[in-house]
């Protein structure tokens, strides 16, 4: 509503434990006429773009209430490829604002990039960085091979599973861009909605 209300903000340790009230406490802060927002949230920025670094970034932004941005490596990605990623994730651990860095979708942006980078989905691992926290992972595996792509820890070894197309598909494994089969992609059409949610129920 953009309504201003005047209260106490009680702390405890680095946590807010009580608003709209009155609280005493072992030190006080008196910040009578000032106004306290949460800190700013930057929802989606490429921070390359601004032609500075993520620690010169920080330096710029921080002061001015933006305490976490969720940022697509994008630009670098497209130029320096992993290598570029990280950084940016190296980089946001030693930054003092909350820098949450995503997997970049479209490196290259589009087939006339002549820059030389290209993440395809087993580079990227987002499979692999699910099973790293143990959060229950089903693979589809159509074409690929689930040993080479699939999540790690591999099956028996975490919450994680796949799914096999059929095993007498000559062209299997699979890692072309395109679907060379003459009748097109079989192996993902073999994997129906029945058996995945099989899968799922017995996991």
């Amino acid at each position: 509503t953009g309504d201003l209300v005047q209260t106490d903000v009680a702390i405890c340790g680095d946590t807010i434990v009580g608003v709209f009230g009155a609280y005493t406490g072992s030190r006080e802060i008196d910040v009578t006429g000032k106004i306290l927002v949460p800190g700013f949230i930057d929802t989606h920025l490429h921070i390359e773009s601004s032609l500075v670094t993520p620690f010169e970034f920080d330096r710029c932004v921080l002061p001015h209430g933006v305490t976490t941005a969720i940022c697509d490596p994008h630009e670098i990605a497209n130029v320096c490829g992993l290598t570029g990623i990280h950084y940016f994730l190296e980089s946001s651990s030693r930054t003092l604002m909350d820098i949450r860095v995503q997997l970049s979708s479209c490196v290259p942006s589009t087939h006339m990039e002549t820059t030389g980078a290209r993440l395809e989905a087993c580079d990227s691992g987002p499979l692999h960085l699910a099973g790293s926290v143990d959060l229950a992972t089903l693979l589809l595996a159509g074409p690929q091979d689930p040993l080479r792509t699939g999540p790690w820890p591999p099956r028996g070894a975490g919450p994680h599973d796949w799914l096999q197309s059929a095993e007498d598909l000559a062209c299997r494994p699979c890692l072309a861009r395109r679907c060379t089969h003459a009748a097109g992609p079989v192996c993902m059409s073999r994997l129906t909605p029945a058996s995945v949610a099989a899968r799922l129920l017995h996991g």
